[in-house]
């Protein structure tokens, strides 16, 4: 398997497309930014309750959890498939998603660049956009006290 290309901004900024225009020319058809993610789509905002009131805070949970993990790269093109994977994570995590749902729920979250692997080929560090907050520190001692003495 050979080298991946060089990212087209770096190219920009090394002086490589005046050297080879025709790079550039190559290079035509590349997607373009399509800005930040945004906010939750309105499904997930729903304020009175009504039915599936607490499936639309469960998944706006999920919506943020995901954007704080992985917000440094998303972007306006992903909403549409971290809506999908916000409704597949609540299946899964109720106990009612069939396999076939657990494995599109997986490669959602390898794409989006919720793995190690995702992130590799999608070229990014892995670095959070934040790190836990204490409430998150807290969840896990919480966890670990039950898992250990429970």
């Amino acid at each position: 398997m050979g080298r991946p290309p060089k990212p087209t901004n770096l190219l920009e900024l090394t002086g490589s497309f005046r050297k080879n225009p025709s790079r550039r020319r190559q290079r035509a058809g590349e997607p373009k930014h399509t800005g930040p993610i945004g906010e939750p789509p309105a499904a997930f905002l729903i304020q009175e309750p009504a039915v599936g009131y607490q499936d639309a805070a469960k998944h706006l949970e999920i919506w943020q959890e995901c954007v704080a993990m992985w917000g440094n790269w998303l972007e306006y093109a992903d909403r549409h498939a971290l809506k999908r994977y916000c409704k597949l994570q609540l299946k899964v995590e109720r106990g009612y998603a069939s396999e076939t749902e657990k494995r599109l729920c997986h490669t959602i979250c390898v794409e989006l660049g919720g793995t190690g692997g995702g992130r590799v080929r999608l070229g990014k560090t892995g670095i959070p956009s934040q790190p836990p907050g204490p409430e998150l520190l807290d969840r896990r001692s919480q966890f670990l006290a039950i898992k250990k003495y429970g």
